[in-house]
């Protein structure tokens, strides 16, 4: 049977790992959620009732959750509120998947999804507790920019970056550029 899925290569994220702006492992992290959207505006073109769409920018959003194991976390996010002139806390995190049953590279190794978040900042912080109960920390955050430094690839997929500037590697004739395969 062509095409069936391995459930082995189902990846668990009991394996994920985050790593915060100074490189260091944040082990009382369990969930991290990341969204990129697009936004758009819609095009209404004469001649037709189809609506088309413009992309327009894009976004990055996401959370944190763990468990409060030390205050460094609410006193970075929370120096603007102690400190007019304090600035925000901007910085980089870096995700990381690495299950030891993913699908495997050519010498054989486990491969693994990292990402780097570039220009995160942090928009809330809770603090209290509630008698008898762990204390969790759920912090949002936003980013600018994503960097794939290591992608899970399978079937022959090859992931690259995209050129830093359109002019440096795609053709100036729009009509070169290749179509988006029908799904």
């Amino acid at each position: 049977m062509p095409n069936q899925m391995i459930p082995e290569y189902t990846i668990l994220g009991s394996f994920g790992e985050l790593y915060d702006t100074e490189g260091k492992f944040m082990s009382n992290i369990q969930e991290v959620t990341i969204s990129i959207t697009i936004d758009r505006q819609d095009i209404m073109m004469s001649g037709s009732r189809r609506v088309g769409y413009k992309y327009t920018s894009v976004r990055g959003e996401g959370s944190m959750r763990g468990f409060k194991v030390s205050s460094t976390m609410a006193r970075r996010i929370a120096a603007p509120m102690r400190d007019d002139r304090a600035p925000q806390w901007v910085g980089t995190i870096r995700c990381v998947l690495r299950d030891p049953e993913i699908i495997q590279d050519g010498a054989g190794n486990p491969q693994e999804e990292e990402v780097a978040l570039e220009r995160c900042k942090w928009w809330g912080v809770n603090l209290g507790w509630a008698v008898n109960q762990i204390i969790e920390e759920d912090t949002p955050f936003t980013f600018q920019n994503i960097r794939w430094l290591n992608a899970i690839v399978g079937d022959g997929e090859q992931v690259t970056q995209p050129p830093s500037s359109p002019n440096q590697n795609w053709p100036q004739d729009i009509t070169k550029i290749p179509p988006v395969p029908e799904s």
